[in-house]
């Protein structure tokens, strides 16, 4: 009986034994299998880090273990730079020397448009207008965006209801599109359009924003 008791024991603690060991092995397994997927992994990622396919500091990979994902707005943010490079920059010659003259001259005004001189010119690209007119009107209007009385207004966009904008990106991007309009309809200068534009004075008003958009520099 004895002997029964310990032969039935000695198999308990074989099969034990056994399972232990038979654990042990799949997870080193696991372990081993899971570094080498993690390792090619990351390869990938650190080589991804390397190229920095858009050259755009959006794409911010601090290191390979510390990836900073893109939001769908940030990615639709680079989305837009690189259309805006490869259409309206890229294809003008001289779009550093406009907005040159841009910075130079609202810089001389301290207007708080000279930070948004690339953005000027790139909309006056896409919407195909002179590039000196905006911030030749914003002088007219608001001495550059010194004296608002709307949000980012910089123009009297909207007459006496006057709109309020987001930020300048969106003021010039309205205003570069609602200009365009008067292109449409023929109203090519600051003198044609200023009846529209403003009604009250406007042989004055298209005056001074000529003599700006002179100071301002060339035609370009």
């Amino acid at each position: 009986m004895d002997g029964i008791l310990l032969n039935s024991l000695n198999k308990k603690i074989l099969l034990i034994t056994v399972a232990i060991v038979f654990v042990g092995l799949m997870t080193h397994s696991y372990r081993h299998g899971n570094n080498n997927h993690q390792k090619v992994y990351m390869h990938e990622v650190q080589k991804q880090a390397e190229k920095r396919p858009l050259g755009d500091e959006s794409l911010n990979y601090k290191s390979p273990m510390d990836i900073e994902f893109l939001t769908l707005g940030e990615v639709e943010e680079v989305l837009e730079k690189r259309e805006h490079e490869r259409l309206y920059i890229n294809t003008d010659p001289n779009f550093e020397k406009k907005v040159e003259n841009i910075q130079n001259y609202m810089n001389r005004r301290n207007s708080p448009l000279k930070d948004e001189a690339r953005y000027i010119v790139i909309m006056a690209n896409k919407f195909e207008i002179d590039y000196r007119l905006v911030p030749a009107i914003s002088i007219i209007e608001s001495s550059g965006g010194l004296r608002l009385y709307r949000r980012y207004n910089a123009w009297g966009w909207g007459g006496s209801n006057g709109f309020t904008f987001e930020n300048w990106e969106h003021s010039i991007y309205v205003v570069s599109k609602g200009l365009s309009g008067y292109y449409s309809m023929g109203l090519n200068t600051p003198e044609r359009m200023a009846p529209r534009y403003n009604p009250h004075t406007p042989n004055e008003w298209g005056a001074k924003v000529r003599m700006v958009m002179n100071q301002i520099g060339p035609e370009l």
